[in-house]
Formats: C-alpha cells, sequence, structure tokens
C-alpha cells in the first residue's frame, strides 16, 4: 500500500498472491474502490514520490514471468472539493472540530478549551 495526495489517497494491492485489481480510498479507508488490472498480476510494489503529495503513483510487479509497471493516476478521480470550513462539525460541513484533551471526560488541556476545524 502507500498514502498519496498529501495522506488523502490510499492506494494498494494485494502482494502475497495474484490479483487482478488495485484497490483505492479517498475516506481514510472506510470505503474502498477497485480498478481492474489487465490480467493477473503478482505485485511487488505500489509507490509514488517521496513526500507522498501526489495523486499518481507506479505498480510493478510480474504477469506471466515478464516484470510489468503500471501508472495510476488518480488526479481526474479526485474526490469533490471541501465545503464547511466555518460550519465545521455540522452535518453538512466537511470539516470536523477536534479538541486536545486529557484522555477523560475534560476536553481542556493545560487549563483550557480549545476547538480546531
Amino acid at each position: 500500500y502507500e498514502f498519496g495526495d498529501h495522506g488523502g489517497l490510499i492506494v494498494m494491492a494485494k502482494d502475497r498472491e495474484s490479483t487482478n485489481e488495485i484497490l483505492y480510498s479517498w475516506n481514510e479507508g472506510m470505503s474502498w474502490k477497485s480498478i481492474p488490472l489487465k490480467g493477473m498480476t503478482d505485485v511487488t510494489n505500489v509507490i509514488t514520490e517521496p513526500k507522498s503529495t501526489s495523486p499518481k503513483f507506479v505498480l510493478y510487479g510480474s504477469r506471466k514471468g515478464a516484470g510489468v509497471l503500471v501508472h495510476l493516476d488518480f488526479e481526474s478521480l479526485h474526490m469533490k472539493k471541501c465545503q464547511g470550513f466555518e460550519s465545521g462539525g455540522n452535518a453538512l460541513s466537511a470539516y470536523e472540530l477536534w479538541s486536545p484533551g486529557d484522555g477523560g471526560s475534560q476536553q481542556c488541556l493545560l487549563g483550557r478549551k480549545v476547538q480546531y476545524t
């Protein structure tokens, strides 16, 4: 597996057996979508550029004894633009509210209660 697009995209494939699909998720693995490969492939690895900021990946492995490279470009499959920054925590917002806490019932840290969007 590999992370891309600043951590917003996960791409993975089976690596212990042949596979005919790539799986990807835009929502932290809560749901997955499949992209078919052109035949059963023994996947060695899925990679992206070192800082994981790109939505482009390379899968490498073998098929019927020959080496295979597959370029995966998720640029056009990008999720819709996030909306609702000002109303984080609202059901219509794509953003969540988060408060640091001590792990107990108190949502404060060092005597302060702060919320981040």
